[in-house]
C-alpha cells in the first residue's frame, strides 16, 4: 500500500505544482477561481475512491484494514485539497 500512498501524494504534488505555474499572475482572479474548482473536483474524486475502498473492506475481510488505511489516507489527501481550494476562494474574493 506504500506504493499507492505514494503515488497518490506524487500526483497531488504534480497537479499542485502544475496548477501554480499556469497561474503566473496572482492578480488573475480566473485562475485562482479555476484552481479552488480544480482541487474540489480532485477531493471529490478522492472522496469516490475512498467510498470503494470502504465498500471493499466487508468485500474482502482479510485485506480490511489496508482497506480502511487506504481510505483514510485519501479521506487526508480530499481534506487537504478542500483546504488548499478554500484559501484559493479567500485569495480570489480579495481581488
Amino acid at each position: 500500500m506504500k506504493d499507492f500512498e505514494f503515488e497518490c501524494w506524487e500526483t497531488n504534488y504534480i497537479k499542485g505544482r502544475l496548477e501554480r505555474k499556469r497561474l503566473k499572475d496572482p492578480s488573475d482572479r480566473t485562475g485562482w477561481l479555476r484552481l479552488a474548482a480544480n482541487r474540489t473536483a480532485s477531493a471529490d474524486a478522492q472522496d469516490a475512491v475512498a467510498q470503494v475502498y470502504d465498500e471493499l473492506v466487508t468485500a474482502e475481510p482479510a485485506l480490511a484494514e489496508e482497506h480502511r488505511a487506504s481510505a483514510d489516507t485519501l479521506r487526508e489527501y480530499a481534506q487537504g485539497a478542500r483546504d488548499y481550494a478554500e484559501l484559493a476562494l479567500e485569495q480570489a474574493g480579495k481581488l
